[in-house]
């Protein structure tokens, strides 16, 4: 069990191949713009964070109960 996992830029050509690679985990992704990633995966069952990674609230929000963080920044 990998545990749940954190892809931060998620919208990007990175993060999205990761995306697609980890699509079978516990997935969360922490994105500026959740439309732009929903458009993107469709209904894909991934827990949708929306935020900047510059913004202290944002991270500790998207890393809590997170077992790895996968920054693709």
């Amino acid at each position: 069990m990998v545990g749940t996992c954190l892809v931060t830029g998620a919208n990007g050509s990175l993060g999205s191949a990761l995306v697609r690679h980890l699509r079978d985990c516990d997935l969360r992704v922490l994105v500026r713009d959740a439309r732009a990633f929903r458009e993107r995966f469709g209904d894909l069952d991934v827990d949708v964070r929306e935020g900047d990674l510059s913004e202290v609230e944002d991270v500790d929000d998207a890393i809590d109960d997170v077992d790895t963080v996968f920054h693709c920044v």
